[in-house]
């Protein structure tokens, strides 16, 4: 029984922990990237541009409106990132 009342609070303070996290740095909750949203100023919807993603990669993506925001979007299927 002691055995799965710790089971049972180690499980409830690691969903507590869970649901708490805050989003990662750059990166608001429901919002793209900063630098995904760089990557398009001055472009259009449709168009294709390469950004420095977050692991310090290049990114080859389609700018895309994602609410009232313009944002690079990782090309869909191609799952590659440039130097790869």
């Amino acid at each position: 029984m002691k055995k799965l009342t710790i089971l049972t609070a180690v499980s409830v303070l690691f969903v507590v922990n869970v649901l708490q996290a805050k989003p990662q740095e750059g990166h608001e909750g429901g919002k793209p990237p900063k630098e995904a949203i760089a990557a398009c100023e001055g472009k259009a919807a449709q168009d294709t541009v390469t950004f420095t993603g977050r692991r310090g990669d290049a990114v080859e993506a389609v700018c895309q409106q994602m609410g009232d925001v313009l944002a690079a979007v990782p090309a869909k299927g191609k799952g590659k990132h440039k130097d790869e």
